[in-house]
């Protein structure tokens, strides 16, 4: 299931922060979007998400508009990791998890399988989720965030920043562990990120974006051999490691 924005726009207090963007997001495979600090990709991330309405333009996903009467429905196909985790300080840990699920309808034997299952994938201990956020680490915080977001099985996949927090070590065991996920589960997802050198590692494409409009996209081998602007030259000589990846 892909995504699709169409003409897409939105400000803060008349200063473009996205400007008629228009971008497809391929289903089953890993888009990365990447650049300077300010450049609106985690404005982007949550227009897509509905967290935002954009003030021009739309967001499809498939052919499915979002839209305010849709937007509940559409969310229950998507599951939204942001730095840090974002979980709820007063819940433990598989409280947050099951939020949704027992909001749903699940019941208990479907909500303990899946726990299972997803605390095997994620190679958290069961036993942490008992934890509240404030007893984890911050790697497992961000584990337990990643089972939230795959709680109900999402078609479609938003992190937004998922590793920023993180120590070097911790951030390296996230990183494999999550490109191990996303290639078993097959799902469409969109990361956001500022390191040239973890988008190449996830990337199936790469966008990067400037001053709210996307400045080029493709893999890192079209974006050394082809750049679209200097501008695209001059951040990945600023980020030159990865051009060992």
């Amino acid at each position: 299931m892909s995504i699709r924005l169409e003409k897409i726009s939105y400000s803060y207090n008349s200063e473009n922060a996205i400007d008629n963007i228009s971008l497809i997001i391929d289903e089953g495979k890993t888009t990365v979007l990447i650049g300077q600090s300010g450049c609106g990709k985690s404005t982007l991330i949550r227009l897509i998400a509905g967290f935002l309405n954009a003030q021009s333009g739309n967001v499809y996903f498939d052919n499915n508009v979002l839209q305010q009467i849709n937007l509940l429905e559409l969310r229950k196909r998507i599951g939204y990791v942001i730095q840090g985790g974002g979980l709820f300080p007063h819940l433990t840990g598989f409280q947050n998890v099951t939020l949704l699920a027992k909001y749903t309808g699940w019941d208990n034997k479907k909500i303990s399988d899946r726990i299972t299952e997803l605390t095997a994938l994620t190679k958290l201990p069961a036993e942490k989720l008992n934890s509240f956020p404030a007893e984890l680490s911050g790697g497992q915080r961000q584990r337990v965030s990643i089972i939230r977001a795959l709680m109900l099985d999402p078609e479609y996949l938003l992190l937004d920043e998922p590793l920023g927090a993180l120590d070097p070590m911790i951030r390296f065991e996230l990183q494999q562990d999550l490109k191990v996920i996303f290639q078993k589960l097959n799902k469409t997802v969109l990361l956001v990120t500022h390191d040239l050198n973890e988008a190449a590692f996830f990337a199936d494409k790469i966008v990067l974006m400037k001053d709210g409009c996307v400045v080029q996209e493709g893999s890192l081998k079209n974006f050394v051999d082809y750049p679209a602007t200097v501008f695209v030259t001059k951040f990945i000589q600023s980020q030159r490691s990865v051009l060992n990846v």
